[in-house]
């Protein structure tokens, strides 16, 4: 959960550099790639959010199987936070 936590946060900060650099292009301090590289990092840090997620449910999923502990409950459980963190 720390790296979703990182990845979210990295969101965060990609999406404050992309609103500077934008204010930068509007008043004639950034040029148009500045702002295409900071929309890139933006999207970036959107996907490594995305796979982090990603590889958490898959291996929670793979570690309760291992074990044996897997129910239908774990399922249900995995959907509403899916649903909570959307």
């Amino acid at each position: 959960m720390l790296v979703i936590a990182q990845r979210q946060q990295s969101i965060v900060s990609a999406q404050s550099a992309l609103d500077a650099t934008e204010l930068g292009a509007q008043v004639g301090t950034r040029n148009i790639v500045e702002v295409l590289l900071a929309r890139e990092n933006l999207y970036r840090a959107l996907r490594f959010y995305a796979d982090a997620r990603f590889d958490y449910v898959i291996d929670s999923l793979i570690l309760k199987q291992v074990v044996g502990i897997l129910t239908p409950q774990d399922v249900l459980d995995l959907n509403e936070w899916l649903t909570d963190t959307q």
